[in-house]
């Protein structure tokens, strides 16, 4: 199944700048972008995401 943006920051409760600052940094691997260059996500970009926010939480409280 594919999705937009929106529907990522909905589900990995990131800000769509936080997703798209993490596409641009390289942790969400192999995303496509359709034909207008939009993003576009599925099932394993949202396991990216959500382990990019686990890790930034991890981190946080180390601090």
């Amino acid at each position: 199944m594919e999705y937009t943006i929106k529907d990522m920051y909905k589900q990995s409760d990131l800000t769509i700048h936080t997703v798209r600052h993490y596409c641009d940094m390289g942790l969400v691997p192999n995303l496509m972008h359709d034909k207008n260059g939009s993003r576009i996500f599925d099932e394993e970009s949202l396991h990216w995401l959500q382990g990019a926010k686990f890790l930034r939480a991890s981190r946080a409280k180390q601090l």
